[in-house]
């Protein structure tokens, strides 16, 4: 199964976990007041901090370890890693219910201590299993993971809103969810032959010791990401938390495809990295990031140009509040055409990186206290946006020096300038066009918006790089030689 397959796999994957997850969103800012929308979104951060330290940077180990070759001797040792942390989460998660409920405000954490134990256990498993099917290669795996548990939790949703159940029944559904993906790993255990026998602890030690760097990183880069939620819960009200929660949510479709394409580049990075082929690297990153223009830009100035009217759509008239926040943090989303820890994973630089999430949370913390003095949850907001663009110069420059190049030689700076005029001009004239017509009816402007999108990836395409023109016309001739073969 060659890159592009695994790509496209594990992009439907999450595609089918995001749009559940988005949908699931959007009934329950509507289902629930902004006080009881607040409380559940607190429950999501909890459980992201959570599973950030929990999981210690195993998620990403396993890509490294667990390659064809090298299946049968580390899949055994990461059981036994498995087994481990699963133990050392138990009392984390404990201390865990007392500082959410502290940070919060609330009494919901220790109040419901089993139910969340549960959940932080569980979905650290969760968190973990989709990078072991796709090293695998069990991508029928990958599928069931995305598709059947999320099916399992929006039912729940839906019966919790016809039976008027509260915020438990939603965290009820998100452990149901979490235990199919445990029976799924359980099969994949069964199923894989590994002899247990093989376990040797030094390698256990060698997957634990590298994952440690990668998992302090991605949980000051979880920190990072959430620190005006935490800053917010703890020092202003419930309604400003709801408006940071909603005003701070990524649009899912950028992180998938980011996530598809740079996870499957690191075996490649890192095997041009051994044979000290920089200029594969450099070629390869640039043309991943030129690629990642041609989408991200349209998609992120699209949710810009159309901010008011995405705030409705998603999360309704309640939170007009967030409209220009929510804009406000699409900058994070237009400088995200690189996903900088595949780079430092392939090189293993994971001491740096960690070094890098370390700087960042300290700027963004310092950034936090002054200005949410000042300005309320506008200070949040710039705080965390200020932060991480200086994190992208400060990585730039560091890939830069270990490929022996200059920063503008690994960043395509003129193409994303030129992206991101082709793509406001275009967003612009086609929000224009709906206000003319369609100004009356919210709904039409997820059509225009759309639209706006589309006109912008083909022109960016055209102007910038076409490969993924190239790849849809390369799909639609296969249709039609498979549709019309005798």
């Amino acid at each position: 199964m060659n890159n592009k397959t695994k790509s496209i796999l594990l992009f439907i994957s999450k595609a089918t976990t995001i749009g559940i997850n988005l949908i699931s969103m959007m009934l329950i800012s509507r289902y629930l007041t902004i006080n009881q929308y607040s409380d559940y979104r607190q429950i999501l951060t909890a459980l992201t901090l959570v599973i950030s330290v929990a999981s210690v940077g195993l998620p990403s180990s396993i890509l490294y370890f667990i390659t064809p070759t090298q299946k049968n001797e580390y899949l055994p040792s990461l059981y036994i890693s498995f087994a481990g942390i699963l133990v050392l989460l138990i009392p984390l998660s404990v201390v865990g219910l007392f500082y959410f409920d502290f940070n919060f405000n609330t009494h919901i954490f220790t109040g419901n201590s089993i139910v969340f134990i549960s959940l932080f256990l569980l979905s650290f498993l969760g968190a973990c299993i989709e990078n072991l099917f796709v090293s695998c290669t069990r991508f029928k795996l990958v599928l069931l993971n995305a598709s059947i548990p999320n099916l399992i939790y929006a039912l729940g949703l839906i019966y919790c809103f016809m039976s008027g159940k509260g915020i438990s029944f939603l965290v009820y559904s998100l452990v149901l969810r979490e235990v199919f993906r445990l029976f799924l790993l359980l099969y994949f255990i069964t199923t894989t032959k590994v002899n247990m026998k093989n376990v040797k602890f030094n390698r256990v030690k060698e997957i634990i010791f590298f994952s440690i760097p990668i998992g302090i990183s991605g949980l000051v880069s979880t920190l990072n990401t959430n620190l005006d939620k935490l800053i917010t819960g703890k020092f202003l009200s419930k309604h400003d938390f709801a408006v940071i929660a909603t005003a701070s949510y990524e649009i899912p479709v950028l992180g998938l495809i980011g996530l598809s394409l740079f996870n499957i580049l690191v075996p490649s990075i890192k095997e041009h990295f051994k044979e000290n082929n920089l200029s594969e690297i450099i070629k390869l990153w640039d043309r991943a990031g030129k690629v990642m223009i041609t989408v991200i830009l349209p998609i992120t100035v699209a949710f810009i140009v159309f901010g008011k009217e995405v705030v409705i759509v998603l999360f309704s008239q309640k939170y007009l509040d967030s409209v220009n926040l929510f804009k406000l943090y699409q900058i994070n989303a237009l400088t995200r055409i690189y996903y900088y820890s595949s780079f430092f994973l392939a090189l293993g630089l994971n001491k740096l990186y960690t070094k890098n999430a370390i700087i960042n949370l300290i700027n963004n913390a310092i950034l936090n206290i002054v200005l949410v003095h000042f300005l309320g949850v506008l200070g949040t907001a710039l705080a965390n946006v200020i932060s991480a663009q200086l994190l992208v110069v400060i990585q730039n420059h560091q890939i830069s020096r270990s490929l022996k190049v200059k920063a503008l030689d690994i960043f395509p700076l003129f193409d994303f300038i030129k992206g991101l005029f082709l793509s406001f001009g275009i967003s612009y004239l086609v929000y224009g066009l709906y206000s003319w017509i369609f100004n009356i009816n919210i709904y039409f402007a997820l059509g225009f918006m759309c639209l706006s999108i589309i006109a912008s990836i083909i022109i960016l395409n055209l102007f910038i790089n076409n490969e993924i023109i190239l790849l849809v016309i390369k799909m639609i001739r296969k249709l039609k030689r498979g549709k019309y073969a005798v």
